[in-house]
């Protein structure tokens, strides 16, 4: 993935950082229990569906993601858990996501999508001094923005 030309990868970096905080959003929207599990990624990312269903780490677990790592939620406003770790669909090539739990659909939406917004798209903050959630920073850069000291500082 490296060996792309910069600005290719940087729109392959962004467009892997908003796929990947979007699915903030499948902690509380989510999928029937009985669907095939085809269908489950698939519904993974989709953008925000209100549901009353609340999803758990064996969820996670059961798509085959990886978990690296569990961040510290202070200063996540709203946030119960965050993974971060690696999901290969359909045996494609691993991707890195941060998966962001919340109590609820409401809570989700009402808190979590500034921070998520902040972390993605052609203006994603991945500077530690100017991003308002600072865990894992050092993971989003380094992973979605080339190695550490290419991009940004902290």
């Amino acid at each position: 993935m490296y060996l792309r030309s910069s600005s290719t990868l940087k729109s392959l970096i962004i467009q892997g950082i908003a796929t990947g905080l979007l699915l903030f959003t499948f902690f509380a929207c989510g999928t029937d229990p009985d669907e095939s599990s085809a269908s489950k990624s698939n519904e993974l990312l989709q953008p925000v569906t209100p549901s009353e269903r609340l999803f758990t780490h064996e969820d996670v677990d059961g798509t085959g993601f990886k978990t690296a790592k569990e961040y510290d939620v202070e200063g996540l406003t709203g946030a119960t858990d965050v993974l971060f770790g690696f999901w290969r669909p359909d045996g494609s090539e691993a991707k890195e996501y941060e998966i962001r739990f919340y109590p609820s659909h409401d809570v989700a939406v009402e808190s979590g999508t500034a921070f998520a917004d902040e972390a993605t798209g052609d203006d994603a903050i991945l500077d530690k001094d100017e991003a308002t959630w600072k865990e894992g920073i050092k993971d989003r850069r380094y992973f979605f923005a080339g190695p550490i000291g290419t991009h940004g500082s902290g």
